[in-house]
């Protein structure tokens, strides 16, 4: 069934939302009658922006200042037509007409930071970086200010070529063209290497900041949050959220240290560009059919840092590599699988499991990569695993088991399973996080198995596995996949499972996603 997810984000998803400044966002939050946060994190609070939405379309906004000029002109020749086509944290944009361009060259889209009283100094700050950044690198994949300047009321301005549209708008026309979407990625990536290459870190990737320039070509743009590698600062975090963007495509470092964040955060983002443009969604793992291109996302988005690939470079020829590898489908009958999964099921299960059918279940975890039929035999035999063998299947390549969980819980969520073996299956997931110390993404591939299977089978027990994930989700990072795993499961498997939890003891973040879903119509 088609769901919808709560659109959550920062104060500077809030300041774009409703066209202001992300200092004015502050004074906006003191008015009665203004959302409350879902949750305050290090990075700042974060907003159910459909409530912020409801709040200013109800009246209780006061309205912005009408302008009575009928044509407004920047810089002695750049003329604004209307209303703005786009907002950002940091200024509006419009399309202009150039008086001394010729005919045929004479529309752009000017960015503009009002000097009307709401903006603060650190704005103005920042638009000038990104107006600099953009002024000094020429690049086809990279958006280029074209002029810019400063009016004498202190506005400032820069104008840039005016895009046919971005990539958000284009994402459902994309999703799942494989050659398309490797093109799209090619150029952003593209892109981000090059501002890498010069020290700039862009920290704020995702498809509403990728621009169509012309047929077929694409450019990054809005640099307000770029920032130098090594650069230091005095400015907060938590008092201004600078740094943080959107938060499903911002690496969980970024939330808590946004100042020393390096490429590896971009990379982040482009692993869940590519995730996006892949399956047409924000949703897990394991809907991303592709199963290399599925790895490489697994890798570009790992929670820590050092694991993702080490650069812009390294991370395109995974994805050249990935999607130039055939993958050819599995020739077993349907009846030999089902006689391989009881004969590998009856070897593995009881206190000391048969050596030889462990090594065959590592053999078959290491090849369903490549064939997901696979996971028949699989989701009958590992929950048996005993957890030393769980343990050096974690420490020997912990790439590859996040992965082979994160396919396996998406293929038992869905599945049936005798009454008695889903308690197997419980404590298996239970090892599996005991083994990874609670990692984030083994978190949210267990969570969505033991959501499907506890509701499918009406298990308590299975249950009780659920509501221990759900009260050991403590840091951000594990709030936000725990969360995750709730959007991505059905309303009614959700509501089963948590019928006996205790909100009060749930991070924010996770209270918030079971409040979304089990709300939903």
């Amino acid at each position: 069934m088609t769901t919808s997810r709560m659109d959550i984000g920062g104060v500077s998803e809030v300041a774009e939302l409703l066209g202001v400044t992300r200092q004015r966002v502050a004074s906006l939050r003191m008015r009665p009658g203004f959302p409350d946060p879902l949750a305050e994190l290090a990075a700042g609070p974060i907003f159910d922006l459909d409530a912020v939405r409801r709040w200013a379309a109800s009246g209780r906004r006061r309205p912005g200042r009408p302008r009575t000029s009928p044509e407004r002109v920047l810089g002695s020749r750049y003329v604004l037509e209307g209303a703005p086509i786009g907002r950002g944290g940091f200024g509006k944009v419009f399309r202009g007409t150039d008086r001394q361009a010729a005919d045929d060259d004479r529309v752009f889209a000017v960015k503009v930071l009002e000097a009307d009283g709401e903006a603060e100094a650190v704005d103005f700050d920042r638009f000038r970086r990104e107006q600099r950044i953009l002024s000094q690198h020429r690049h086809p994949n990279v958006i280029r200010a074209i002029d810019h300047g400063e009016e004498p009321d202190g506005t400032l301005w820069y104008v840039m070529r005016l895009a046919k549209g971005s990539l958000q708008a284009r994402i459902d026309s994309i999703a799942g063209d494989v050659p398309a979407v490797l093109d799209v990625v090619r150029q952003v990536a593209t892109g981000i290497g090059h501002l890498h290459e010069h020290g700039i870190v862009h920290r704020d990737v995702k498809p509403g900041n990728v621009l169509q320039l012309r047929a077929g070509v694409w450019a990054v743009s809005d640099l307000g949050l770029a920032r130098r590698l090594g650069a230091h600062s005095t400015t907060t975090l938590t008092d201004t959220g600078e740094g943080v963007g959107s938060w499903w495509y911002t690496a969980p470092e970024q939330w808590t240290d946004a100042k020393s964040v390096t490429e590896a955060a971009d990379i982040f983002s482009l692993g869940r560009v590519l995730h996006v443009l892949l399956t047409g969604e924000e949703g897990p793992l394991a809907g991303i059919k592709h199963d290399g291109l599925r790895a490489v996302v697994r890798k570009a988005t790992d929670t820590a840092p050092s694991r993702r690939y080490r650069s812009v470079s390294a991370f395109m020829k995974a994805v050249s590599d990935a999607a130039s590898s055939p993958i050819g489908p599995w020739r077993t009958k349907t009846e030999e699988l089902s006689d391989r999964q009881q004969r590998l099921g009856e070897r593995l299960h009881g206190p000391s499991p048969d050596p030889s059918a462990v090594a065959e279940a590592r053999e078959l975890i290491a090849a369903s990569v490549e064939d997901e039929d696979l996971l028949g035999v699989l989701d009958h035999a590992v929950p048996y695993l005993p957890g030393p063998v769980v343990v050096d299947l974690w420490n020997e390549d912990p790439h590859g088991w996040r992965d082979f969980l994160d396919r396996l819980s998406g293929h038992m969520r869905l599945c049936s399973y005798e009454f008695a073996f889903t308690d197997q299956i419980a404590a298996f997931f239970r090892r599996c996080l005991t083994a990874a110390d609670d990692d984030a993404d083994v978190m949210r591939s267990s969570l969505v198995a033991l959501i499907g299977v506890g509701a499918r089978h009406n298990r308590w027990r299975v249950r009780d596995a659920v509501d221990s994930i759900l009260q050991n989700a403590r840091t951000t990072e594990q709030a936000l996949a725990v969360a995750e795993a709730i959007r991505a499961s059905d309303d009614y498997d959700v509501q089963w499972s948590v019928e006996e939890v205790d909100f009060a003891t749930l991070h924010p973040i996770v209270a918030g996603a079971i409040k979304e879903v089990t709300q939903r119509k």
